[in-house]
């Protein structure tokens, strides 16, 4: 194998699906691995739930803590990313889909308007 040739093959290596090569030439053997590279990983979808309406909003529940938003929390479609309450009534803003709750946009027991973004969401793929 002429010297040139292995050089050209290990410079296109990288830029392809070739992880490994091995030339034997008599009783020597070159062996080339290249280690394995990482699937690139897919940009995370996201969505931001807004007000269903005008109220207070409660990431928490106020009698169950444990129903509601907290960043970090993985969320099945249909729970509650939080309530708005309105003359004492809470309404729950329901996850549009399965994902992980990513930031807060309104903080505990601000007053919301209909529109207003409340809960970012990444969505599961």
């Amino acid at each position: 194998m002429q010297i040139e040739r292995i050089a050209q093959w290990l410079q296109r290596m990288p830029r392809s699906a070739i992880t490994r090569l091995e030339c034997t030439l008599g009783q020597a053997t070159l062996r080339v691995v290249l280690p394995a590279v990482a699937a690139p990983r897919t940009p995370a979808t996201t969505t931001t739930v807004c007000a269903s309406g005008f109220g207070v909003f409660h990431p928490l529940h106020p009698l169950q803590p444990q129903l509601g938003a907290q960043v970090g929390r993985q969320v099945q479609a249909g729970e509650a990313l939080g309530f708005i309450e309105v003359c004492g009534i809470l309404t729950a803003l329901p996850a549009p889909a399965a994902g992980t709750v990513t930031a807060l946009c309104a903080a505990a027991g601000q007053w919301v308007q209909y529109g207003q973004a409340l809960v970012q969401l990444e969505l599961r793929a």
